[in-house]
């Protein structure tokens, strides 16, 4: 990642070098070609912002790059890492330099722009509000070591300066983005059609997704198994805790369940149930060496269940991933609401902590709104929260690390769950260890800079326990 990113990085200043030479050779006017190559320039500060986001989210401060660089310049292996407090300015900089000119041009819908970077007036303010959002965090407050985090005792202004950017993004959706209303269609839909996506990635239309993480009976290969740490995550309907030892475990679960997870009985699209609990069936448990469930669940978040694998000719369908979503900024403004002011205390923003928190539930169909007046309790709610509502968006392990909590959460074991349902139909349950030997070593939550890079700039320090 840190050379990928950092290529990224220098492709966007080149861009921005080179894009003012722009010749007019399509008939517009010079008012169009200057307003061209100002929004260009924008959406290339877009991009770097979050190429230097997803840096700094793994390994703390990291050398600015801020011009392009040619072969013989001996400089760029000679920069040091800038302060992790620099690296969030130049961050936040980028981002207000590319909204400004954005706000001035009026450029204020998103913009569809194939496979890749969703560019338009959101963006900049997401990726700032998000990049303020991880500096406040735990991970990068009382640091001894400022190229690692702020050394200061500022932590709650941080969060205040968090939530206030938060809800600018918010502020913007009732005429350019708002939750979408359909959960399980989110995630398949075109980014145009879209509009809870903030940032994506994604690929030309395609099925190997499905053919990757199906079921076997459905000629899939059951790449991604969930975890049955994360289906004892979800809530009932109402909001209640789920108990697994219950018959009526998978009955009048909250919606996002089986649009998420693919567990025994669960339908998918016209091909009917999947059962794994008969244990002669392709889908039961280490039935089909490498392609059945080791967990005793499957993929479903994402799929296009219209796919058929075992048709003639197989239809594709374009799969978009979020980078940054509205419903994660919403839970992000609940985080740092709750952080700032407790859960039921506004401010001056117009919503509290839980009104954030529900709104993302409601959409969900959560029918009881959550309720509390404790800042532990609300933590702990918004925090499963983010693990249900953003699973399998690469969320989950950076949330636990800037939350300082990976070394309890991830040192557990990854646990699966067995149903065996006998010719007598006799019914058997039990979870089962899948891999007791996770570590995370508190080295973990700053990431190794590669030792090739280490080894090109001497000047580079690296992370704490890595050599």
């Amino acid at each position: 990642r840190w050379a990928d990113l950092y290529i990224g990085i220098r492709r966007t200043l080149y861009f921005e070098q080179y894009i003012p030479l722009l010749q007019n050779n399509a008939g517009w006017t010079d008012a169009q070609v200057e307003s061209y190559k100002e929004l260009a320039i924008a959406e290339s500060k877009s991009v770097r912002a979050l190429y230097y986001f997803e840096l700094i989210k793994r390994y703390g401060g990291v050398p600015l790059v801020k011009k392009t660089y040619t072969l013989d310049d001996k400089e760029i292996i000679t920069l040091p890492r800038n302060n992790f407090s620099d690296c969030v300015d130049y961050i936040v900089n980028l981002c207000n330099e590319a909204s400004e000119i954005f706000t001035r041009y009026n450029y204020i819908t998103n913009q569809y722009r194939g496979f890749g970077f969703l560019s338009a007036s959101t963006c900049p303010l997401a990726i700032k509000a998000k990049t303020l959002a991880y500096a406040a965090s735990p991970l990068f407050n009382n640091v001894q070591n400022p190229i690692l985090g702020y050394t200061d005792g500022n932590v709650q202004e941080r969060w205040k300066l968090a939530a206030k950017a938060l809800k600018t993004v918010i502020d913007l959706a009732p005429s350019k983005l708002y939750l979408y209303p359909n959960f399980e269609k989110l995630f398949i839909i075109q980014p145009n059609q879209n509009t809870e996506y903030i940032v994506y990635t994604g690929n030309p239309k395609n099925y190997m997704l499905e053919l990757y993480n199906y079921p076997p009976s459905l000629l899939g290969s059951g790449g991604t198994c969930p975890s049955h740490n994360l289906v004892c995550a979800f809530e009932k309907k109402d909001g209640s805790a789920n108990d697994m030892q219950s018959d009526t475990r998978f009955e009048n679960m909250d919606p996002r369940f089986d649009v998420t997870i693919v567990r025994d009985g669960s339908i998918l699209g016209a091909r009917g149930a999947i059962d794994i609990s008969d244990p002669n069936s392709q889908d039961a448990i280490g039935k089909v060496n490498l392609r059945s469930t080791v967990t005793g669940y499957y993929l479903r978040k994402f799929l296009d269940t219209n796919i058929n694998l075992s048709a003639q000719t197989i239809t594709s369908t374009y799969h978009y991933f979020p980078v940054i979503r509205l419903a994660d900024i919403y839970l992000l403004y609940a985080e740092a609401m709750n952080e700032a002011y407790g859960p039921n205390d506004a401010a001056d923003l117009g919503w509290t902590a839980l009104e954030a928190l529900n709104k993302v539930r409601t959409r969900a169909g959560i029918t009881v709104p959550y309720t509390t007046t404790s800042q532990t309790e609300m933590t702990k709610k918004i925090r499963n929260e983010r693990r249900v509502e953003l699973a399998f968006e690469d969320q989950r392990y950076f949330d636990l690390r800037r939350w300082k909590t990976a070394e309890k959460d991830l040192n557990q074991p990854l646990m699966g769950f067995r149903i065996e349902r006998q010719d007598n139909g006799v019914v058997s349950t039990h979870e089962f260890v899948v891999d007791g030997q996770r570590k995370f070593n508190t080295k973990m939550y700053y990431s190794p800079i590669p030792y090739s890079e280490m080894q090109l700039n001497t000047n580079l320090v690296q992370n704490p326990g890595w050599r």
